[in-house]
């Protein structure tokens, strides 16, 4: 579980910075990407975590209710168009869906939250740095 949480933060400390295209996946979001898998493969293990992970999902139905419609409007707009970015901004719905439901289990933990705004405050002091060294 620990290794989920520093995966959720380093997603937090690097989602600022954009080594990609804009765009497109960046290295902080494989970080967030590999968190959930993990917590994923540690509910097989542990049914507090399944419980956990049911209960933020219902906390979130309408906005898992409007990820799935808008997958089914831009699915329509796909097969219509036949252009991929219908199908990209369908995946960028359901990435940010991943994210809510991480930080909805995460963000009840008061050690979590602390975690959190120490990286919030370092990500800020390494912005600053960047930009006053010319770097950005």
């Amino acid at each position: 579980m620990r290794h989920v949480e520093r995966l959720l933060i380093a997603y937090l400390l690097l989602k600022p910075f954009y080594l990609f295209g804009s765009g497109g996946l960046q290295i902080a979001d494989l970080f967030l990407l590999t968190a959930f898998v993990l917590y994923i493969v540690l509910t097989k293990f542990n049914t507090d975590l399944k419980q956990q992970l049911t209960a933020a999902v219902k906390s979130n139905a309408l906005f898992m209710l409007f990820v799935a419609m808008t997958c089914m409007v831009n699915l329509t707009y796909f097969a219509y168009y036949g252009k991929y970015k219908f199908i990209l901004s369908s995946l960028y719905f359901v990435f940010s869906f991943l994210a809510i439901v991480m930080f909805a289990m995460f963000c009840q933990k008061d050690d979590f939250l602390r975690k959190m705004s120490k990286a919030f405050k370092f990500g800020i002091v390494a912005q600053v740095a960047i930009y006053i060294l010319g770097l950005g």
